[in-house]
């Protein structure tokens, strides 16, 4: 199977993934900043993590379990019966439209030949 790429790319990132036209310093300069980058994300999740609240109380899985299931159960339930009042709304349109053309079908007079 041939993957075609769609998207434009960058100036310097070739076709086959490899960079061209660049020099020695400018590809270190690349690698340092995905390096850094790396760093710093990982720096900030871990600050992040540690900032949360550390409380003793465990985290009940059966329960947050329960909880999920409960609230895509919910969310489903919210999203089938929004699509039913749509079809309804579409359908009602639909014969609305119908049976006003054909009142204005019957309207128009008939020419008699």
């Amino acid at each position: 199977m041939e993957v075609v790429i769609t998207a434009l790319l960058p100036l310097h990132l070739a076709s086959d993934g490899g960079f061209s036209g660049l020099d020695t310093m400018d590809t270190k300069f690349f690698e340092e900043y995905q390096t850094q980058l790396l760093d710093w994300q990982k720096k900030f999740f871990n600050t992040w993590l540690e900032g949360l609240p550390k409380g003793t109380a465990e985290i009940q899985l059966a329960d947050t379990f329960e909880t999920s299931v409960k609230l895509q159960e919910e969310l489903v339930k919210s999203y089938l019966e929004a699509q039913e009042k749509s079809v309804e709304l579409m359908l009602e349109s639909q014969k609305q439209f119908w049976n006003n053309y054909f009142e204005a079908i019957r309207k128009q007079p008939v020419a008699a030949n």
